[in-house]
């Protein structure tokens, strides 16, 4: 009878005995714990034998180790994500720098050209034809700048916005 209950617990000790909380991806270290939750709720419902104790306290153990590497696992899944935001949002502020230094230089020439009067235009032109050209292109110009000016905006808020996400999820 000795024989049989040594033979019993050393069978509880390594047939539930787990060896490390390797898992691989968070999926199966979801599924993993699942399943050691499940085993120590049937150890939880046998005799409180010394060999049951150690089993429960081994799973519990376990357990511990598999939530650590499911949540290294989400963090390292986050870190990539917020590298990856960074990149971008590097990105999105050196073509809005840049964007804005055009916008710039053609408000600067858009001044210079407003200190011609469309009189000065039409004289400065070769026929009527070439004239009307010239007011027509200051005018897309014109427009042009103003939609441009609204898209930088639009991109600057969107900026801002993704830039604060950022620093929250830091």
């Amino acid at each position: 009878r000795a024989v049989l209950l040594s033979v019993l617990s050393l069978y509880f000790l390594t047939a539930s005995t787990p060896t490390n909380a390797a898992c691989g991806d968070i999926i199966r270290c979801n599924q993993e714990i699942e399943r050691v939750k499940s085993e120590i709720k049937r150890l939880q419902g046998e005799e409180k034998s010394l060999a049951n104790q150690i089993a429960y306290l081994e799973n519990q153990i376990y357990l511990t180790q598999l939530e650590i590497e499911a949540k290294q696992q989400e963090i390292d899944i986050l870190s990539v994500d917020i590298g990856d935001l960074t990149v971008r949002l590097d990105r999105i502020g050196s073509f809005l720098t840049y964007q804005e230094e055009i916008f710039a230089n053609r408000a600067r020439l858009a001044y210079a050209s407003d200190q011609l009067s469309s009189f000065d235009v039409v004289l400065g032109a070769e026929n009527l034809d070439d004239a009307m050209r010239r007011i027509k292109y200051l005018r897309v110009l014109e427009d042009q700048d103003i939609q441009s000016l609204n898209e930088m905006k639009d991109t600057r808020i969107s900026f801002n916005d993704q830039k604060t996400t950022l620093e929250g999820k830091k």
